[in-house]
């Protein structure tokens, strides 16, 4: 993830999209706010506001943020560690709320595997300004559908991927089952979608995205 580009280059990019009709769902960073290493949350805090101040630039309403890979030594500290998490996001929040922009806690398979730490960290953080990016494919948990449930409430935009890691099994993800539980609970935001790279398989995003498109609008339209 690069440093923030000039004024200039964000505005190219905002105008390309607007003139494509394409919308700007977002931005992000990668950061380890799990670190017991203050100076590395500080510097992943610091890269956050930098690039809040560069999503409102580009009129993009969200930022991601990570909460980062559990610890080594810290395996049976969850509570500790999620306080550290808790102080970034409340700073990065405030920071938020002054240019317009939400952070969004986006659970990543690290500090973040289930629906009830997420919702003990967005609780703890306590903000308007703050919201999730539901990972689709980045839950622990025996059904990550049930997961998803939890969180629909409380999302700010998502990471719909084509499988999803329930247990370690992947499973190709059920689009309709998906789609029935986000209109449930009324989100009416955007779906990114995400493709990843599998070991040993040829990756051809162009024809992966297009597919992913083509079932995600199917399942949008039949519910």
């Amino acid at each position: 993830y690069p440093e923030v580009p000039s004024d200039e280059y964000l505005e190219r990019i905002r105008m390309k999209a607007e003139q494509a009709g394409v919308a700007i769902s977002g931005t992000g960073i990668r950061n380890n706010f799990a670190s017991p290493d203050p100076s590395v949350r500080a510097s992943g805090v610091a890269l956050a506001k930098e690039w809040i101040v560069a999503a409102s630039k580009m009129h993009a309403p969200v930022i991601r943020l990570f909460a980062g890979e559990i610890p080594e030594g810290y395996e049976q500290k969850w509570d500790e560690v999620a306080g550290w998490m808790v102080e970034c996001f409340r700073e990065c929040a405030a920071f938020g709320e002054k240019y317009g922009v939400k952070i969004g806690i986006q659970n990543h398979g690290d500090m973040l595997q289930n629906a009830g730490q997420c919702l003990k960290v967005l609780k703890a953080v306590d903000s308007e300004w703050a919201g999730l990016i539901i990972d689709t494919g980045s839950f622990t948990t025996s059904d990550p559908y049930n997961d998803i449930e939890l969180l629909v409430p409380h999302a700010v935009n998502w990471q719909v991927k084509e499988f999803t890691m329930g247990d370690g099994i992947r499973q190709r993800t059920d689009f309709p089952r998906l789609i029935r539980i986000i209109k449930k609970h009324g989100y009416k935001g955007y779906l990114p979608v995400e493709t990843l790279r599998m070991k040993g398989q040829t990756y051809d995003p162009f024809f992966l995205v297009t597919g992913m498109l083509f079932e995600l609008d199917k399942a949008i339209k039949a519910e």
